[in-house]
């Protein structure tokens, strides 16, 4: 009985293993599926200090400059990762993000694309840069001004009238 009760214990421990391996082996989309969602999930609930973890340092000043006003002024209402793209050598990526939001004063919800720019830094993958591609910039420039056309568009910020 034990001479039969041998080879089944191995396979069922063989097989134990196995699925483990495969489900802990992440590849470059799926590690770069997780950053993405993560650090946006950080910054719609105001966690900067969360989200800057994820972020690449040479970047992270500016970063936080465009954020600083996140959980405050302004509130995500929702963020949507509408589309990611990934080099074929998986260096590189970009991801498109809708975000609706308002500000907590005003109350009426807007919507801006931004583009973000990713690096795969030791295995894992950082932001690199933002820019908003369609929709309000307030949502990276706000300083109390209300209208769009207050606002001056520079590199980090651009408005496209494009159809998304």
């Amino acid at each position: 009985m034990l001479r039969l009760l041998r080879p089944v214990l191995g396979l069922t421990l063989c097989l134990g293993l196995l699925s483990g391996c495969l489900f802990n082996n992440t590849g470059p989309t799926t590690k770069l599926r997780e950053s993405v969602q993560a650090m946006n999930k950080a910054t719609r609930w105001g966690q900067l200090g969360q989200a800057t973890r994820m972020v690449d340092p040479a970047y992270r000043a500016r970063f936080v400059e465009t954020h600083r006003h996140w959980g405050t002024v302004i509130q995500v209402a929702d963020s949507e990762v509408v589309q990611m793209e990934m080099t074929p050598d998986h260096e590189n990526a970009t991801a498109i993000v809708a975000y609706n939001w308002y500000l907590a004063d005003a109350m009426t919800l807007q919507t801006t694309v931004v583009r973000q720019r990713w690096a795969d830094m030791d295995g894992n993958y950082g932001l690199i840069s933002e820019a908003i591609v369609q929709g309000d910039p307030r949502l990276f420039e706000y300083e109390g001004r209300k209208d769009p056309e207050d606002i001056e568009f520079n590199d980090t910020a651009q408005m496209i009238s494009a159809p998304f």
